[in-house]
């Protein structure tokens, strides 16, 4: 088994997309994970999942942008299971919206879940963490080359890469790796209001909007986009793909800083 195996991981937006994907993967291989969540229901479905596939989980309700609850969740994490071990920030949302036209509530949120999420949990996790533990920090392929019609995000999504690589040298003096992940684009509910140009940036080519979250499956012979107008979604990763990345980044030679790994 690889190195999660026995091991205590805590997965920010760990009920939905990316960070669901990821817990599963970890329970999968072994590992105790702790999922982080704004979303009740989310994380008792995670978890239930989880336990019912013979895994090992505890879902604590979170909102990263409030560093009191992150300094919960790390408590109740070293709590229930003696410590923690790592670390994957995967909480985080966008908006197809110009800088200009964007509520000031939906930039402040963003900035709050993004960026200073993840900046939140990586101290908080990192002061409880032990020599030889792992973070995963979860930015985005449009770092540094940002769509105007996504500005915020695409500022947000490179400061959290460059956060991370500023602060590898950092970790590794206390002997915990760092490694940042930057996923392409993914079928999931954030691009519910994507247009065109946004679905082309991501290498979903096609006219028109896909369908809602709930509706894009990839279950064994399913088509995703069977009876859909929108783009052809079938070659587009889901949450699930882009776990492994995630596990190749914690099997990382022990002597490795960590790396900055893009997955298109």
């Amino acid at each position: 088994m690889g190195w999660v195996e026995g091991r205590t991981i805590v997965v920010t937006g760990g009920s939905s997309g990316i960070g669901k994907g990821v817990a599963f993967a970890v329970a999968s291989g072994g590992g105790r994970v702790v999922v982080a969540g704004r979303t009740r229901t989310r994380l008792d479905e995670t978890v239930h999942q989880i336990l019912q596939a013979g895994g090992e989980g505890l879902g604590v309700a979170t909102d990263v942008g409030d560093p009191q609850a992150v300094e919960r969740l790390m408590d109740a994490a070293v709590d229930a299971y003696g410590g923690i071990d790592g670390l994957v920030t995967a909480a985080g949302f966008g908006t197809v919206q110009p800088l200009l036209e964007q509520p000031l509530d939906e930039i402040d949120e963003m900035v709050r879940t993004d960026l200073l999420g993840t900046a939140y949990a990586v101290r908080s996790a990192a002061a409880r963490m032990a020599s030889g533990s792992q973070i995963v920090t979860v930015a985005s392929s449009v770092a540094g080359s940002p769509l105007e019609s996504m500005p915020l995000y695409g500022a947000v999504k490179t400061a959290v890469v460059v956060l991370s690589e500023s602060i590898r040298d950092e970790l590794a003096a206390r002997g915990i790796r760092l490694s940042c992940l930057l996923p392409g684009g993914v079928a999931t509910h954030f691009q519910d209001s994507w247009g065109e140009r946004e679905l082309e940036a991501f290498g979903m080519a096609g006219g028109g909007r896909p369908r809602p979250h709930w509706a894009i499956t990839d279950g064994p012979g399913e088509d995703p986009a069977a009876g859909n107008d929108g783009p052809d979604l079938r070659r587009v990763m889901r949450s699930r793909d882009i776990a492994p990345s995630v596990l190749f980044a914690f099997d990382l030679p022990e002597r490795s800083r960590g790396a900055t790994l893009e997955v298109l």
